[in-house]
């Protein structure tokens, strides 16, 4: 669920509250469940991919589950980004509206926003995303891995 609003779209007070209030897994199902709460709201992040990168580690054939410090601490990492009172903006097909794509590129994954500079020249976020390299991407040196975020934005953008 989301709340539309006259300036944008926003995460619905429910679904916050929800991420809010999760408990560290005990097992693997209910890391699967957390894990496909939050991707729900990856949207509202260009850097979820890479804040889920080490539990989505436990889930992986052949690893044994067990929740250490830093799998808490990048728990509390995804309730902080994605409880951040942030809102998505309406896009405007204006062409005259300056329109800009950032995108950045960590070991783990890439991430995009597109922003729009409104009339009295604030920067507004219309869309965010992010997604996790593969274990060859991650091999990538930082030039190639910053190349392929640019070319993620742009693929994942190129309706606007």
């Amino acid at each position: 669920m989301h709340t539309l609003t006259e300036r944008g779209i926003q995460s619905a007070k429910e679904k916050l509250e929800a991420i809010r209030n999760i408990k560290a897994p005990s097992n693997i199902k209910e890391l699967q469940a957390i894990l496909g709460m939050v991707t729900y709201l990856s949207r509202y992040s260009s850097m979820l991919a890479s804040l889920t990168s080490p539990l989505r580690k436990l889930t992986k054939k052949h690893v044994h589950f067990r929740l250490e410090r830093h799998n808490h601490q990048a728990l509390d990492r995804i309730k902080q980004e994605l409880c951040s009172a942030r809102i998505i903006f309406y896009y405007d097909p204006d062409p005259a509206a300056p329109t800009i794509l950032q995108c950045d590129a960590s070991q783990t994954a890439v991430g995009a926003w597109l922003r729009q500079t409104d009339s009295r020249g604030n920067e507004n976020i219309v869309a965010m995303a992010s997604r996790s390299l593969t274990d060859a991407e991650s091999r990538y040196s930082n030039i190639e891995r910053e190349y392929l975020a640019v070319i993620y934005g742009l693929e994942k953008f190129s309706y606007y």
